[in-house]
């Protein structure tokens, strides 16, 4: 305001255009400087490790106008920490391994087999209790359990999930039952589902077997596992983006499947059904069982988000 005999007047507009100017070249520069300061940069050395820091200065001279050097995402207030800026935090904000080809187990695991019939069998523990003479199918995607190991589990059948299951012999519907730890000779998978059946004793499928680098060393007679390998490429929780989009695709594909399935039944008014194992189930546990793969579709979108794998590894 200007004051003119004793009274106030409105300013010119040119003085206050010039002072909107004023104001708003301060907010760029604040806003800037806040962008700089929160940025993360990587680059690798001449040994090819990565390197990360949110403090510019600390960029070795040689580095900073190479390729190699990445900028990352801004922080959230949240995740801004001191200029020294400890590497395990960045990891984890920035979703990139501190060294692409590190193996999150390097341990190889050799698991006594035993031969039957031209087929081979191993113990396999599941939820911590032992099976043994489990036959190895590679041929199979899912693994299945004999429905008396699923009652010394402790595990009831009332409201138990089921889904289709394809065999030789056409569709059938199955009961699931989701184990949290499947161990073998010290490997260990988590949350596996599992079919349930009153014709196999227990049946280890590729669902199991691919979440390691497997083979046969048939004159020992051993399982071998050993840690999957992605040399030179970007890991997220050890795994790559191939990975990734495999186990989302899976899960994506099977609840497609088993939602047109679960229709079908219900346009046909089909209600109770004489399921695989006898018992007679309801559609309600056909809606249970794909509960259950959305569930697990969740969980992995979940970790995907923890460990910031990119979008386009990830599918619904």
């Amino acid at each position: 305001m200007f004051s003119c005999f004793g009274k106030d007047l409105p300013a010119p507009r040119y003085v206050i255009l010039k002072r909107f100017r004023f104001l708003c070249l301060i907010l760029i520069l604040m806003v800037g400087a806040t962008s700089v300061q929160a940025a993360i940069y990587s680059w690798k050395d001449e040994n090819g490790k990565t390197h990360f820091t949110d403090n510019p200065s600390k960029i070795p001279h040689k580095y900073r106008k190479k390729k190699g050097l990445k900028r990352h995402r801004e922080l959230s207030p949240s995740q801004r920490v001191t200029p020294d800026i400890e590497e395990k935090k960045l990891e984890e904000i920035s979703g990139e391994s501190v060294d692409p080809d590190k193996k999150a187990d390097s341990k190889k695991y050799e698991i006594p087999m035993k031969e039957e019939n031209g087929q081979y069998r191993i113990d396999v523990r599941f939820n911590g209790m032992l099976l043994e003479d489990m036959m190895v199918d590679t041929g199979a995607n899912m693994t299945v359990l004999h429905i008396s190991f699923f009652k010394q589990l402790g595990l009831q059948f009332k409201n138990t999930p089921f889904v289709p299951m394809g065999t030789a012999g056409g569709t059938v519907l199955t009961p699931i039952s989701l184990m949290k730890k499947v161990e073998i000779g010290g490997a260990e998978v988590k949350n596996i589902p599992v079919f349930l059946s009153v014709n196999v004793k227990g049946l280890l499928g590729t669902d199991v077997l691919n979440e390691f680098k497997w083979s046969f060393d048939r004159e020992n007679k051993l399982l071998i596992l050993e840690p999957l390998e992605f040399p030179g490429e970007p890991l997220w929780d050890g795994k790559n983006g191939k990975w990734w989009r495999k186990k989302f695709d899976g899960y994506a594909e099977a609840i497609k499947y088993y939602e047109a399935y679960y229709k079908k039944l219900e346009k046909e008014e089909k209600y109770a059904f004489q399921e695989s194992t006898g018992r007679t189930f309801h559609l309600e546990n056909f809606r249970r069982g794909i509960n259950l793969f959305r569930k697990l579709q969740q969980n992995l979108d979940r970790r995907a988000r923890q460990f910031r794998v990119p979008m386009k590894y990830r599918s619904f």
